[in-house]
C-alpha cells in the first residue's frame, strides 16, 4: 500500500481585524477543500495577525525548515505567503527546486509547479528578480 500524498498548508493573516473577520478561517477552508478533492493529507502552519514582512513568523520559519517532508506546499493565494516580492519567490523557487516538492496557490493557476506552465511561470518570476 502507498503512502498517502502530504501537504503543507500555510496561512497567515495580517490584522487583528482580518483575524476578527475569519480570514484564516477561509484560507483553512478553502486549502482543505483542495486537499480533500485530490485525497491529500495535509497539515497547517498559521501565523496569526502577523504582517508577511515580520521577521517573527514562526510558522512560516517551521514550514521552511520542514517542507521537504511533503509533497506539497500550498497557499491560498501568493500574497499569503509572504509581502517581499523577492523573499517570497526566492521561497518558492526554493520549494519548486525540491526534488518530489510541488507548490501550489489555490486560487492562482499560473503559480502551480505541478504543471508545466507553473513551472515555467515560476522560473520566469524568479529570473526577472
Amino acid at each position: 500500500m502507498t503512502e498517502p500524498e502530504t501537504a503543507a498548508a500555510y496561512i497567515r493573516v495580517s490584522t487583528e481585524q482580518q483575524k476578527e473577520e475569519d480570514s484564516h478561517v477561509r484560507q483553512r477552508e478553502r486549502m482543505q477543500q483542495w486537499a480533500d478533492d485530490r485525497d491529500i493529507d495535509i497539515e497547517f502552519f498559521e501565523d496569526i495577525a502577523i504582517s508577511g514582512q515580520s521577521d517573527e513568523r514562526d510558522a512560516y520559519d517551521d514550514l521552511m525548515d520542514t517542507f521537504s517532508q511533503y509533497d506539497y506546499v500550498v497557499v491560498r493565494e501568493l500574497s499569503r505567503f509572504g509581502r517581499d516580492p523577492v523573499s517570497v519567490l526566492n521561497d518558492v523557487e526554493e520549494i519548486a527546486e525540491t526534488d518530489g516538492v510541488e507548490f501550489v496557490s489555490v486560487t492562482e493557476q499560473m503559480l502551480d509547479t505541478t504543471s508545466a506552465h507553473g513551472k515555467l511561470m515560476v522560473r520566469l518570476i524568479a529570473s526577472i528578480n
